[in-house]
């Protein structure tokens, strides 16, 4: 009976610390670092993907054709009047910038 009874709770124990172990770790608030300059790729950057596009129309004219998050820059591919280049316009500032290529 009571090796019966050990059995029992050893199966309780088990069953209850595999559903513990098979549960998702708790979701970590995403921050924004801007001493560092990165952002995460959850995080809602200062200047928003339409405002840098914005920035970089203004600055170059012609018309965005891609736009991307690249190590808390905006990374785009213009066109202007045929000729294609990139532009890189800085999430935490606005700066604009042309990458060297």
């Amino acid at each position: 009976m009571y090796t019966r009874f050990l059995f029992i709770l050893f199966l309780l124990t088990s069953a209850s610390a595999l559903q513990a172990a098979s549960q998702e770790p708790p979701q970590v608030p995403v921050q924004n670092n801007l001493r560092t300059n990165q952002l995460s790729q959850d995080a809602e950057p200062p200047v928003t993907r339409r405002q840098a596009s914005d920035i970089a129309r203004d600055r170059f004219g012609g018309r965005v054709l891609s736009i991307r998050m690249d190590k808390g820059q905006w990374r785009m591919r213009m066109d202007q009047e045929g000729t294609v280049f990139d532009v890189l316009v800085n999430a935490s500032s606005g700066e604009v910038s042309r990458p060297s290529e």
